[in-house]
């Protein structure tokens, strides 16, 4: 029978401070996944930004995919997007797994 309380070999410092390590990490990925969880369910399924800048990136990457138009309007060119190569990845992202909305 292997002894779980055998102070030498189960709870040296080294794997003491590690678990603690362990634990805090999935407390904390816990609770922000509670927190996006949360914040998801209240808004009807819909991602809501508190600015602009993620909304426009999005915008411009889902009009590139649906339209072909780097832009806020999928009828005019209009680069509106402070981080170019962060919109190109949405796009990407956008094109393996589709736009909704």
């Amino acid at each position: 029978m292997i002894d779980l309380f055998n102070r030498k070999r189960f709870f040296d410092k080294r794997i003491r401070k590690n678990l603690i390590l362990i634990l805090i990490i999935i407390s904390f990925n816990f609770l922000i996944f509670n927190l996006f969880h949360d914040s998801y369910r209240m808004n009807d399924s819909h991602l809501i930004y508190a600015l602009d800048d993620p909304y426009i990136h999005m915008y411009i990457a889902k009009n590139l995919i649906k339209y072909g138009v780097w832009g806020i309007n999928k009828y005019e060119f209009a680069s509106a997007s402070s981080s170019p190569v962060w919109t190109i990845l949405l796009s990407i992202i956008y094109l393996i797994f589709g736009v909704k909305d």
